[in-house]
């Protein structure tokens, strides 16, 4: 399995919110993570811009105009995982973020 390497701008927090049925997107920034303990791989996330959306284009838009991804495997995962949590919307089906 290759070694994961993170997109240096930050990462992504994608939530179907079935009451509203929209995705809801956070941006975290590496820099505001907090971390809860020592040997922690991630500590508390501290969200930095949030966007969402029941229109995928519209969140990739967001995501593009805003900078926020630098690493083309990055936003092939971000689209994986939004087309994901829109299957879910639809099913009516609890998503979890990969």
């Amino acid at each position: 399995m290759p070694e994961l390497v993170l997109d240096p701008t930050g990462y992504f927090l994608i939530r179907a919110n079935q009451e509203t049925k929209e995705i809801e997107v956070a941006f975290c920034k590496y820099e505001e993570i907090k971390f809860t303990h020592p040997k922690a791989r991630f500590g508390k996330n501290t969200v930095n811009q949030t966007f969402s959306s029941k229109n995928l284009k519209e969140i990739l838009k967001w995501i593009k105009d805003s900078h926020l991804c630098t690493k083309e495997d990055h936003l092939e995962y971000i689209k994986k995982e939004l087309n994901l949590a829109k299957e879910c919307l639809e099913k009516g089906t609890k998503y979890i973020q990969d």
